[in-house]
């Protein structure tokens, strides 16, 4: 199971290019300089 695997043994997991069902993209840094306003607008954007 994968909760039995380490931290970065999972993020490989689940950020490998053939699980394009749980991640479409290449993995990215996504860095923000206010993460609370950025995850407003792309929640607004996205979700809502």
């Amino acid at each position: 199971p994968i909760a039995e695997m380490d931290i970065p043994e999972r993020f490989r997991w689940l950020a490998a290019v053939r699980s394009s069902i749980i991640q479409t993209s290449p993995t990215h840094l996504g860095k923000a300089n206010n993460l609370e306003e950025t995850f407003e607008r792309l929640f607004n954007e996205l979700v809502i």
